[in-house]
């Protein structure tokens, strides 16, 4: 097992990966006041805040998608968000 399996992502690591994420999701037009910006975010303080996994679904009404986010503790594996159509 290499030494990135073995430790957690540090806060630093989860607070740029966030702010990545997040700035990704403003370029595409979606505001920080959107419901489900506010949910996102919400998650990823948490993340940042415990550095506890979560995998999930956030829900972008407003832009028929879905966001797919994972949330991971081991150093090495991103975290991921990928917003998918969904019909609602």
């Amino acid at each position: 097992m290499s030494t990135s399996e073995k430790q957690e992502k540090t806060l630093k690591e989860r607070l740029s990966e966030s702010m990545e994420i997040l700035r990704k999701i403003q370029e595409l037009g979606i505001g920080d006041t959107d419901p489900g910006y506010k949910a996102l975010s919400a998650k990823f303080s948490e993340w940042v805040k415990t550095g506890e996994p979560w995998s999930g679904h956030v829900d972008f009404h407003r832009w028929n998608r879905r966001a797919h986010v994972i949330l991971p503790r081991k150093a090495g594996t991103p975290a991921k968000c990928n917003l998918l159509n969904y019909v609602f």
